[in-house]
């Protein structure tokens, strides 16, 4: 049961691909963030990289509902990509097994967070504060 860094980039990249066609369709993707949400509900152990799965929900949903935009597209396709997989019950690693069945998909949520996506995900965080305490 291991893999390699090359195996979460083919992995990933293969992923990005199915999201950038997902994100045309705005039904598709909610029901894709709520499979998530309901999924995140069940994991056992959350770290700081499956913390960021619940904001990168909610970006994409303030993304698709056009309430927040100052992000780049190639962005929330990466974190589409990312939730895509982490739903997949097909991955390096079987869901079923243990706490050990998340390691593949907090290696993609790592990727995509090293694709620069770290920085937007603090700027929707400030955002989201300050739009809070507007509202």
């Amino acid at each position: 049961m291991s893999f390699s860094e090359k195996d979460i980039k083919n992995e990933y990249e293969k992923y990005r691909q199915e999201a950038e066609k997902i994100l045309e369709d705005n039904d598709k993707v909610g029901k894709i963030l709520d499979e998530a949400e309901l999924k995140m509900s069940k994991v056992p152990v959350f770290g700081e990289d499956l913390r960021n799965v619940i904001v990168m929900i909610e970006m994409i949903r303030s993304y698709i509902k056009k309430e927040y935009r100052d992000i780049p597209k190639c962005s929330i396709i990466s974190m589409l990509a990312a939730i895509t997989y982490f739903l997949s019950p097909i991955d390096l690693v079987p869901d079923c097994i243990p706490v050990l069945g998340y390691i593949d998909d907090v290696a993609v949520i790592k990727l995509v967070l090293s694709l620069g996506i770290k920085g937007d995900v603090q700027k929707y965080k400030e955002w989201r504060k300050c739009h809070e305490k507007n509202s």
